[in-house]
Protein backbone atom coordinates (compact mmCIF):
# COMPACT_ATOMS: atom_id res chain seq x y z
CA UNK A 1 0.00 0.00 0.00
CA UNK A 2 1.49 3.32 -1.08
CA UNK A 3 1.34 6.20 1.37
CA UNK A 4 -0.26 9.36 0.04
CA UNK A 5 2.68 11.50 1.16
CA UNK A 6 5.30 9.16 -0.32
CA UNK A 7 7.68 10.55 -2.94
CA UNK A 8 9.79 8.96 -5.64
CA UNK A 9 12.65 8.90 -3.12
CA UNK A 10 10.57 6.46 -1.04
CA UNK A 11 10.17 3.90 -3.84
CA UNK A 12 11.73 0.62 -2.68
CA UNK A 13 14.65 -0.54 -4.81
CA UNK A 14 13.13 -4.04 -4.89
CA UNK A 15 10.04 -2.61 -6.65
CA UNK A 16 11.95 -0.45 -9.13
CA UNK A 17 12.38 -1.04 -12.85
CA UNK A 18 16.04 -2.02 -12.37
CA UNK A 19 17.01 -5.55 -13.44
CA UNK A 20 16.26 -8.22 -10.82
CA UNK A 21 19.89 -9.15 -10.21
CA UNK A 22 20.88 -5.53 -9.72
CA UNK A 23 17.95 -4.93 -7.36
CA UNK A 24 19.10 -7.90 -5.28
CA UNK A 25 22.70 -6.65 -5.11
CA UNK A 26 21.57 -3.17 -4.13
CA UNK A 27 19.18 -4.32 -1.40
CA UNK A 28 21.78 -6.71 0.03
CA UNK A 29 24.21 -3.75 0.05
CA UNK A 30 21.77 -1.77 2.22
CA UNK A 31 20.05 0.41 -0.38
CA UNK A 32 16.38 0.11 0.46
CA UNK A 33 14.94 3.07 -1.45
CA UNK A 34 15.78 5.16 -4.50
CA UNK A 35 16.48 7.97 -2.05
CA UNK A 36 19.22 5.87 -0.44
CA UNK A 37 20.84 5.47 -3.86
CA UNK A 38 20.50 9.17 -4.68
CA UNK A 39 22.09 10.09 -1.35
CA UNK A 40 25.02 7.76 -2.02
CA UNK A 41 25.63 9.22 -5.47
CA UNK A 42 25.48 12.83 -4.31
CA UNK A 43 27.72 12.38 -1.25
CA UNK A 44 31.20 13.61 -2.26
CA UNK A 45 32.80 11.80 0.69
CA UNK A 46 31.72 8.35 -0.50
CA UNK A 47 33.17 6.42 -3.43
CA UNK A 48 31.02 5.97 -6.53
CA UNK A 49 28.39 3.29 -6.81
CA UNK A 50 30.61 1.37 -9.25
CA UNK A 51 32.86 0.46 -6.30
CA UNK A 52 30.11 -1.58 -4.63
CA UNK A 53 30.89 -5.30 -5.19
CA UNK A 54 28.89 -6.67 -8.11
CA UNK A 55 27.90 -3.27 -9.53
CA UNK A 56 30.62 -1.99 -11.87
CA UNK A 57 30.39 0.96 -14.27
CA UNK A 58 27.61 -0.39 -16.53
CA UNK A 59 25.21 -1.14 -13.68
CA UNK A 60 26.13 2.13 -11.99
CA UNK A 61 25.08 3.95 -15.19
CA UNK A 62 21.75 2.09 -15.16
CA UNK A 63 21.12 3.25 -11.61
CA UNK A 64 22.10 6.85 -12.44
CA UNK A 65 19.80 6.85 -15.47
CA UNK A 66 16.85 5.61 -13.41
CA UNK A 67 17.49 8.18 -10.70
CA UNK A 68 17.78 10.89 -13.34
CA UNK A 69 14.46 9.81 -14.88
CA UNK A 70 12.84 10.25 -11.47
CA UNK A 71 14.53 13.63 -11.01
CA UNK A 72 16.52 12.44 -8.01
CA UNK A 73 19.98 13.44 -9.23
CA UNK A 74 21.22 16.95 -8.89
CA UNK A 75 22.69 18.33 -12.05
CA UNK A 76 22.22 20.86 -14.85
CA UNK A 77 18.43 20.53 -14.83
CA UNK A 78 18.33 21.47 -11.15
CA UNK A 79 20.52 24.49 -11.82
CA UNK A 80 18.20 25.55 -14.61
CA UNK A 81 15.18 25.26 -12.29
CA UNK A 82 16.89 27.40 -9.66
CA UNK A 83 17.76 30.08 -12.23
CA UNK A 84 14.17 30.05 -13.49
CA UNK A 85 12.93 30.60 -9.93
CA UNK A 86 15.13 33.68 -9.67
CA UNK A 87 14.22 34.96 -13.14
CA UNK A 88 10.66 33.87 -14.04
CA UNK A 89 10.76 35.75 -17.37
CA UNK A 90 13.65 33.54 -18.44
CA UNK A 91 11.45 30.46 -17.95
CA UNK A 92 8.83 31.91 -20.30
CA UNK A 93 11.47 32.69 -22.92
CA UNK A 94 12.99 29.20 -22.74
CA UNK A 95 9.56 27.57 -23.13
CA UNK A 96 8.76 29.68 -26.18
CA UNK A 97 12.07 28.62 -27.80
CA UNK A 98 11.23 24.90 -27.44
Amino acid sequence: MRQSDATDRDLPVRQSILPAGLRKILTLSGFNTLGDLADRLTDPDLPGLATVPGIGPHRARLVKNILDDFGLLSGPTDLRAEVEKLFPKLEDRVKSDD
